[in-house]
């Protein structure tokens, strides 16, 4: 399957961390990017690159844990 499935600030984690196979909870994930940027006005998840992208979800995940 092509790593291009949809735009790279909606792509779920698993599909940047190189999944072969995906389910419909990577659709999922995108809904909830959008939904979110919706209500908040801005860019969820804004990066430069795939890299970049995955430390934008850990920094979050950080914030919220702890």
């Amino acid at each position: 399957m092509t790593r291009e499935v949809v735009t790279q600030y909606y792509r779920a984690p698993e599909i940047l961390m190189g999944a072969r196979h995906y389910t419909m909870a990577v659709d999922m994930w995108s809904v909830g990017c959008v939904l979110a940027e919706l209500l908040s006005r801005h860019i969820l998840f804004q990066a430069n690159g795939p890299m970049q992208q995955v430390q934008c979800f850990l920094y979050l995940h950080c914030i919220i844990v702890f």
